[in-house]
C-alpha cells in the first residue's frame, strides 16, 4: 500500500464518519488499518537503517603553539558504502578533524589555529585505524577506508535529488549528545540553505532544510532516509550536517552532492577514477 493511497483512505473516511454514512465500527476499524500501516511503515526505515548505521568517535591530539598537547574526542554518525575499489564508510570531515579552537578573552573571541598530531577512530566501539581516503573541509565531507565485517548499502539506495519536496517525509538515526542510536521523524522544509549559515561548513546549494525530530550534538552524519514514491523503498536522501540551536531545524547535505563527492575523491592510492557497485 502506497503512501498516498493511506492518505485518501484517511481523508474518505473521515468525510464519511461526518456525513454519517459509516457507522463508528468501520471507522474504529479503518483507522487501526492505518495505525498498522504506519507502524510496518516505520519497521521497514529502521530495519534499512539500523545495521549499517555507524556509531563513530574520532580521537584527536593536537597541540597549538607554545603549549602542551591536547585531545579531543568527537561524536557522530557514518554510514558504509560498497564501491569498486572497496568498502568505503561516507561521513562528516568535522567529525574526524579539528583545524581550529574558539576562545573567550578580554578583548573578545579569538581564534586559534591547532596542528594535528595523531588521529584514531572508535567504529561501533571498536578501535580501529583510520584510514581517510579523502576530507574537504569545505563541502565537509569525508571517506574512510572502511575494515571488514560491516554492513554496507550499495549505489541502489541512493535517493533520486528530484523526489526531495517540502513536506516530504524523513526520517534519521543519529547519537543524539552521544547517546544511544535513536530514530526521529521529521518533514523537508526548505529545499535550499538558509543564506545566513554560508561559510560556517555550510554550502546552500548543497544542503535542504529539515524541520521535527530535533537534531543535537552527536547527530552529525546521521542518514536522511526518505521512501522512494515509485517503489516505496527507503532511501538516502542526504547526512544530518547540523542545527540551530534552541530549535527543531536542522539541515542536510543532499545526497547527490554526496554521490558525486564519492566520484570524484574516492580512489584507490592517486587514480580519481570510481566504480560504485
Amino acid at each position: 500500500m502506497k503512501k498516498t493511497s493511506a492518505l485518501l483512505t484517511l481523508g474518505l473516511t473521515a468525510l464519511l464518519s461526518i456525513s454519517g454514512c459509516i457507522n463508528s465500527n468501520d471507522y474504529n476499524s479503518r483507522v487501526r488499518e492505518l495505525l498498522k500501516f504506519e507502524r510496518y511503515r516505520v519497521e521497514r526505515i529502521l530495519e534499512k537503517v539500523k545495521s549499517k548505521t555507524l556509531r563513530l568517535e574520532a580521537v584527536i591530539e593536537y597541540s597549538i603553539i607554545g603549549s602542551s598537547n591536547y585531545t579531543s574526542e568527537q561524536q557522530g554518525v557514518g554510514f558504509c558504502i560498497k564501491t569498486g575499489y572497496g568498502d568505503r564508510i561516507v561521513t562528516l570531515e568535522h567529525i574526524i578533524n579539528l583545524h581550529q579552537l574558539e576562545r573567550r578573552t578580554s578583548i573578545g573571541k579569538i581564534t586559534i589555529r591547532v596542528n594535528l598530531n595523531n588521529r584514531a577512530i572508535r567504529i561501533n566501539n571498536d578501535d580501529k585505524p583510520l584510514e581517510v581516503i579523502a576530507e574537504d573541509e569545505d563541502s565537509d565531507l569525508a571517506i574512510l577506508k572502511a575494515p571488514q565485517g560491516l554492513d554496507c548499502y550499495s549505489e541502489e539506495d541512493f535517493g533520486n535529488i528530484e523526489d526531495l519536496y517540502v513536506g516530504k517525509e524523513i526520517f534519521f538515526y543519529g547519537t543524539p549528545l552521544g547517546q544511544e542510536l535513536t530514530l526521529r521523524k521529521g518533514i523537508i522544509g526548505s529545499l535550499k540553505g538558509y543564506e545566513i549559515l554560508k561559510g560556517d561548513n555550510m554550502i546552500p546549494d548543497n544542503t535542504f532544510i529539515y524541520a521535527g525530530g530535533t537534531s543535537f550534538p552527536g547527530d552529525s552524519g546521521s542518514i536522511l532516509l526518505g521512501e522512494d514514491p515509485k517503489t516505496g523503498e527507503p532511501k538516502i536522501y542526504g547526512v544530518s550536517q547540523g542545527m540551530f540551536s534552541s530549535t527543531n531545524l536542522g539541515w542536510g547535505i543532499r545526497v547527490d552532492v554526496i554521490r558525486e563527492f564519492l566520484i570524484r575523491e574516492n580512489k584507490p592510492n592517486m587514480s580519481n577514477e570510481m566504480a560504485v557497485r
